[in-house]
């Protein structure tokens, strides 16, 4: 029996101790029949997370995703006895992450905070936290991008993370991470990246539905006026996102979708959406291909015509 676990890392460093502690308490239990909800219940070693990148949120939330290769799955473990009992924000442990990472984790957190905020089961602990995370990436995510050795900043972006992780954990997530753990799952496509292309794509396709929730960001992040309808302060927010990720060079399509591949990341990412992820608006078949439409190379749309 461990004494305790020290987890440090990215996200799925961070979720690999939770895995190691519920084997711990569940020795006979495969990693595979930890899938689902509430698997472990039996409380694990301390485990004290450090983060070393602003992404995930991983320090402070219930769940723990783990990639299969074998059956290109990703799947997650999800149960109370999995939050670490410690979480160390070290700014100093995060300055050397290359400018792309940097900009693609805080994306990250920032799809954890609007998918939270869209929730259906967002309450007022959730709604501030997730506020809270907006403010501190919008404000201080293009200063780290000009000079990553910034730790005010750096510390920032890491509360962020840690804010969005207590938001989303007790909201769920929605339809950008249902579609991007597809990719993660069948080309290796790095999370952090994966939300930061699809987020655009998602938020567009739900149109005016969550302008009321859009607005709500934009003005608490001081990007729009008061004074504009609630339209315009929705499409401020949407135009900030589109810049920001301008501004981190993230780009706006993933050349490794395949034709042949399509159907079943649609079918699969509705499998894992529904009916468990408490979204806003139902996405149907035919708007999950519109989605991935808007991320897929030309020449490949061209395949399955």
């Amino acid at each position: 029996m461990s004494d305790a676990i020290v987890s440090v890392g990215g996200g799925s460093v961070l979720d690999c101790g939770k895995f190691i502690g519920a084997r711990i308490v569940k020795p006979n239990k495969s990693t595979a029949q930890l899938k689902g909800l509430f698997k472990v219940l039996k409380r694990l070693p301390p485990n004290i997370a450090i983060p070393t990148t602003a992404g995930t949120g991983s320090e402070t939330t219930v769940a723990a995703v783990i990639n299969d290769p074998e059956n290109k799955q990703k799947y997650a473990a999800t149960d109370f006895m999995l939050v670490p009992q410690h979480a160390v924000l070290m700014p100093e442990l995060t300055t050397t992450l290359p400018p792309h990472i940097t900009a693609t984790t805080a994306i990250d957190a920032l799809t954890h905070a609007i998918e939270a905020l869209l929730s259906i089961n967002c309450m007022t602990f959730a709604r501030q936290k997730a506020l809270d995370a907006c403010v501190l990436i919008f404000e201080h995510l293009p200063e780290v991008l000009k000079n990553g050795q910034n730790k005010e900043a750096r510390e920032s972006l890491l509360l962020a993370s840690h804010y969005a992780g207590q938001a989303f954990t007790r909201t769920s997530v929605g339809y950008v991470h249902a579609i991007s753990h597809q990719l993660s799952a069948t080309y290796g496509t790095p999370h952090g990246l994966a939300n930061a292309v699809l987020l655009m794509p998602v938020l567009r396709w739900y149109g005016k539905r969550i302008h009321k929730t859009l607005a709500q960001i934009a003005r608490a992040c001081q990007l729009t006026s008061m004074d504009y309808p609630l339209e315009k302060q929705a499409e401020d927010l949407l135009t900030h996102i589109e810049r920001l990720l301008e501004q981190a060079n993230i780009q706006s399509q993933l050349p490794e979708i395949r034709a042949q591949d399509i159907k079943h990341l649609i079918q699969a990412a509705l499998n894992e959406a529904h009916p468990d992820y408490p979204v806003p608006v139902f996405m149907s078949e035919l708007d999950c291909r519109a989605v991935l439409n808007t991320v897929i190379p030309i020449e490949v749309l061209e395949q399955t015509v």
